[in-house]
Parts: structure tokens; sequence; C-alpha cells
């Protein structure tokens, strides 16, 4: 098969030079991309211990422009716009009216009435969606996703890294806050960010650049002891151990909540990746909710993003949110599983007896919501089931009854299917983010 048939049946992403190394792909968002650079195991340490460099350029990305780009986000989600200025980074979670989530991103000032959104095909197709339906805002909608790339750079030694390929001071940038700068001449969107849960950039420029860019990327850490390609499977890690909880990934986005009008028509204007995101409800439970991935759709409170809402104007499930962020019910954490238990499921495969549901390794891509009790009571859902060989445990992030959130507290995962063999996992609650090294201080 020649390369250009092969690459107009199998969408492989533009943004990063093929390295024919590598032997195993698998999807992310709408695109193939490595799974591995080297292996798992290297790649999860390298944000602790050196520097990455992550492709997200699969991530929707758009620009909003008019006079009302304010006030039409903040007739879809609780975001405060005051202060917000440009060069300033805000993080939007977009609700139904039950006030689940529907999806989240970043939004970015870019001069006076314009800005970009970059997340999730349910955080800007929604976004999209709500402006067609109103019909009355003063917003154009620009879709950028072919446009940009976006490259995670993160770790210890991303600052010095970058500093050196652009040539320019990059310590005076805060947390949440973008700085232009230039690479091989061009002009990148560096956004302080922290999505490996240590320090780093999120960089944004022309797609055209993106494989220069990242090569001079990689040339300049080699004075610092290289910077390590990160592929699929440890970037699903980071997001455990960071608590970074991500619609299709570690939810169910609220599009598809049954009890809200709201998401009505929304999916037959998915487009291209309808078939991605409704993939995660088509498949088989994969853990031990009774409904599966409809258990697993939560609102920002839970998740932890309270702190994204502000009730000073009207969006879809204000007076709900405001209740529930004074008076939290459940809200998430990390649970840490027993290792006794764990090597219980490994070692099932090799001897008599039952065969419990395995683990991929290092994390499952799927919404396989497990049960977590409490004295035989169910009082959370686990997320996100992770191997975390910076700790060397298996851990998961959790939403979990409010009263049961202290560190230390001892609570039973319930792992595997219903209708096959499962096994009682003890945990222990641990704080989220596991991974906390104060990404947001000064540089």
């Amino acid at each position: 098969m020649s390369k250009d048939i092969a690459n107009a049946v199998i969408p492989y992403t533009k943004e990063i030079p093929v390295d024919y190394k590598v032997t195993e792909y698998s999807m992310f968002i709408s695109a193939y991309s490595p799974y591995e650079f080297t292996n798992w195991v290297d790649e999860s340490m390298s944000w602790k211990t050196g520097c990455m460099i992550g492709d997200w350029s699969d991530l929707m990305k758009a620009e909003l422009e008019g006079a009302d780009v304010i006030p039409f986000m903040q007739s879809i989600s609780g975001f405060k716009a005051d202060p917000y200025e440009i060069g300033q980074g805000k993080h939007i979670v977009c609700t139904n009216n039950r006030g689940k989530v529907v999806g989240e991103g970043i939004m970015l000032k870019l001069a006076e009435d314009k800005y970009r959104i970059t997340g999730g095909p349910n955080f800007v197709y929604w976004t999209g969606h709500c402006l067609r339906a109103a019909a009355k805002w003063n917003v154009q909608f620009a879709d950028r996703y072919d446009d940009l790339f976006i490259f995670q750079v993160q770790g210890p030694k991303s600052v010095d890294i970058l500093e050196k390929v652009c040539g320019e001071n990059l310590r005076d940038v805060k947390y949440m806050w973008f700085k232009e700068i230039e690479i091989c001449g061009t002009k990148v969107a560096a956004l302080r960010q922290g999505m490996s849960g240590n320090i780093g950039f999120e960089l944004q420029g022309p797609g055209e650049k993106a494989v220069e860019i990242n090569n001079a990327i990689l040339e300049a850490g080699e004075e610092f002891g290289g910077v390590t390609k990160v592929g699929n499977a440890a970037k699903g890690v980071n997001h455990v151990e960071a608590c970074f909880p991500t619609g299709t990934w570690d939810y169910t986005p609220a599009v598809y909540d049954p009890d809200d009008e709201l998401a009505q028509g929304y999916c037959k204007e998915l487009g291209p990746v309808a078939w991605f995101m409704m993939g995660a409800l088509s498949r088989k439970p994969g853990g031990s909710c009774e409904n599966g991935a409809m258990d697993a759709i939560f609102s920002p409170v839970e998740l932890g993003w309270g702190y994204a809402l502000t009730f000073d104007h009207e969006f879809p499930g204000c007076e709900i949110l405001k209740e529930e962020k004074a008076n939290p019910k459940r809200k998430i954490c990390t649970l840490v599983w027993n290792d006794e238990d764990v090597m219980d499921v490994q070692a099932s495969y090799f001897k008599e007896g039952d065969l419990y549901k395995h683990f991929v390794m290092p994390r499952d891509y799927e919404i396989a919501p497990d049960k977590v009790l409490k004295n035989g009571q169910q009082a959370g859902i686990s997320l996100s089931r992770a191997y975390s060989v910076y700790l060397r445990k298996m851990i998961s992030l959790c939403v979990l009854d409010t009263a049961l959130c202290s560190p230390g507290t001892e609570v039973e995962v319930v792992w595997g299917y219903n209708d096959q063999p499962q096994k009682m996992i003890r945990a222990t609650v641990a704080p989220a983010p596991i991974f906390d090294p104060d990404k947001k201080r000064t540089l």
C-alpha cells in the first residue's frame, strides 16, 4: 500500500514527524498517533524528572469574535468574566439544565472581542451548537481545527528548554496566562499551564510549522538531558495523577443525559467525530456500575471544578449548582488500590479458578465506572483506573461521598463486569491530585 493511500484510509496526526520505529498506534479523538514512542514506563516518568513533549493537536479549536462573546459564553457556563485581560486564559465548564458537565476547555483572550477556545469535541461543538441555536448573538464562530497545533511541553526542565529555543525569558508568565514567543521565526502562543501536574507550557501555533517546531524543541533539549516524546499510553496517566478528568475518557458528557432537553438535536450535529463520542456508550459497560457509562455523568462540583463557577449571571443549572457548591454531597478524590488485591487480579491468569477482568496497562481508555463501597453500601464511583509507575501503585479517581473524602479512609472497589467474576479491591482515599508539585509556583 502506498503512503498516500495509507494516509487516506487511516487518519494520522500530521503535527508530529512520522517515527518509523513506532509499531503501535491508537486513536486520540479523531486521528491515530503513537501509543508509545519508547515505552510508557519511561514516558510517564518524564514530566517528573525531566521534560516531555506531547501532541494534543487533535483537540478541537475555534475562534470567537464579536461584541457578544462574553455574554454568550456566560449563557452556557458559569465562568467569571471580570477581570479578563488580553493574554489571560480561563477554564470554562459548560453545563446542562440539571447542572451536569457537558464539556470543558480553555478560552484565551487574544484581543478585545477576540477569543480562542480549545478542548474536546463536547466543549467546542456544544459552543457552536448553542450559538447556532440561539441565533441572536453578535459572535462569529471560526473552526480552527486544521490550522493549529497544540503541544504540551512539561516537566522541571521544560522552562529552561523553551527559553533556549525561543531566546526569551518565560519566568514572568503567570499560571493560566500566555505569552507570544517566536520559535523558528514563527509566532507561537505559550500558555503557562500544567496538564501533567508539573510546571510547563502549552504551545499553540500554525499547523504547517508544527514539525519544524517539534524538532527544534527536541534539539534544544539535548543540552538538558533530552526531551521525551510521550505517546497515548502515558498521556492518560497524567490525567489521573494530576486529576484532569476528561470527557469520554473519565466521565460521560451530559449531552447524553436522557433527562435534559438541551441535548436534543445536539448529537445530530456532531459531524465526523460522532462515532468517537458515541463509541463509549455503545460498548459493553466495562465497570461494575449497573448503568455503565450513564452512571458517570457528573456535575462540576463533583469533578473538582466548583472554582470555575460564579453565580452573578444565569446559565444552565445555575440554581442547582449554587446549592450544590454550598453543600456538596460528593467530591473527587484519588483512591490508592491495595497491592495484594491488585496482584490477585493479575495472578488469576496464572492459576486455576476465576479469571478477573484484566488490567489494561497503564490505564483503560473507556468510560468504565466501578462501584465504591463503604461497609457494604455504595458510597461513590471509581473512574480512570491507572498504574502510576512514579508511585508504584494502582490508582483511580473517585467521586465519593464528602464525609468519606478524608485521606486514609478505607473503602472497597468492585472490580469487574457484572456478569463475570468480580474482585473486591481494598483502597485508601488520597488527595486529588495525588501528584502535586505546585505547578502554579513562581518560576
